[in-house]
């Protein structure tokens, strides 16, 4: 049966598109403020009923990173461990079709809320509060033998366990977090000035180079075994970001689909069959 497209889970507000412009118009670099906000401030959405249940039947531990708090949902098995991280404005749950399946297979499943995200009490998180948290999980619960990530969850992995030895599965990952800045000015209508100081601001604040923290630069580096999932009409993060980091990374084995979206892809039966397939070879 043809999967029918998935609708958009979010339309900006108009006024966030006029407050930008207007401000620019003041002054080129007026908007920055608004932006960075913004650019760290995760939207809330209620977790639907169908993710309820799994949420229920899971061991929750509070733990934090730089004093941030966030959750960790356990569903304890006899097999090897697995990390799952969600993406921006996400939740552990919206992986609920594959914590299902991994634990019908008997895998002990370590699903990551982020700081910000879920229930976590913080108006604000970023990429570098994501790895934090998986940091503190691999540190509080040992060894994983796989790494599942979506979105920005799939940077933070990459960034935490491609030098890790263990492989990793990608969901509608951004091949690098300057092209993530670049697709986030785009939907506030922000220029490229701004643009500009919002990367400069993203360097100085975490002493990096962000291209440096780029999935398709880490992939290339440690080249792990993986799976890469993509949607061709995802209209958050474009195939052209898919493309992008196959170029580096040579060991993943790539899988597309249609009409799923940016996160309908996470119960899509045949990625999850994948995956399993990966864990038992």
């Amino acid at each position: 049966m043809k999967t029918k497209p998935a609708k958009a889970t979010f339309t900006l507000p108009f006024y966030i598109r006029a407050s930008i412009q207007l401000l620019q118009k003041i002054h080129p670099l007026l908007a920055t403020p608004l932006a960075l906000k913004l650019f760290y401030t995760p939207l809330r959405f209620s977790t639907p009923p169908r993710e309820k249940k799994i949420r229920s039947e899971a061991n929750i531990h509070r733990l934090q990173t730089e004093n941030k708090e966030f959750t960790v949902f356990e569903w304890a098995g006899t097999g090897p461990k697995v990390i799952l991280m969600h993406g921006w404005c996400g939740r552990a749950s919206q992986f609920y079709s594959l914590i299902k399946s991994l634990r019908e297979s008997g895998f002990a499943v370590y699903a990551v809320e982020a700081p910000g995200h879920g229930e976590n009490e913080m108006e604000k998180s970023n990429l570098y509060h994501f790895m934090g948290a998986l940091r503190e999980t691999k540190k509080h619960f040992g060894s994983f033998k796989l790494a599942v990530g979506h979105s920005l969850g799939a940077v933070a992995i990459v960034n935490i366990f491609a030098s890790a030895g263990i492989p990793l599965v990608t969901y509608g990952s951004p091949a690098s977090i300057r092209n993530m800045v670049t697709s986030f000015c785009n939907t506030i209508g922000a220029s490229s000035d701004v643009q500009r100081e919002i990367i400069r601001s993203i360097e100085k604040r975490y002493n990096v180079n962000i291209d440096e923290v780029a999935p398709k630069y880490l992939l290339k580096k440690y080249q792990p075994q993986g799976l890469l999932f993509h949607c061709k009409n995802d209209e958050e993060v474009p195939m052209a970001e898919a493309h992008e980091i196959l170029q580096s990374w040579t060991m993943a084995e790539p899988h597309f689909c249609e009409n799923h979206g940016h996160r309908r892809i996470l119960r899509n039966p045949q990625f999850i069959e994948k995956v399993l397939a990966l864990l038992k070879h």
